[in-house]
């Protein structure tokens, strides 16, 4: 799948990044989530996330195409599971938007 990500924000560089659950936690909650997106809890096996499947990135006003798993141009690979869709830029107090979510 290719993603064509724009970024309307006139000031900050901003990303999108399409990570699959593990098996094991295809049933956890927003909570959860975000709970391991701050733990960075990213490895092969065991792991909350197993899989990055690519995503896309944009400075301030750009628009552009996306990354495979790779981070090679291309498109985004996304292997049967539960994604979630992140950006992991911070805020200017440091928070980061997945701890809201995003």
């Amino acid at each position: 799948m290719s993603v064509v990500f724009v970024n309307t924000n006139g000031v900050d560089f901003h990303e999108i990044l399409f990570i699959r659950l593990a098996a094991s936690r295809v049933g956890a909650s927003k909570k959860q989530i975000v709970a391991a997106l701050d733990a960075q809890d990213f490895c092969p096996s065991g792991c909350f996330f197993d899989y990055i499947g690519g995503g896309a990135f944009g400075g301030p006003k750009t628009t552009s195409r996306s990354v495979g798993p790779d981070f090679q141009p291309g498109p985004v690979l996304l292997l049967k599971g539960r994604y979630i869709y992140v950006c992991f830029v911070t805020e200017d107090d440091g928070t980061p938007h997945t701890s809201s979510g995003c």
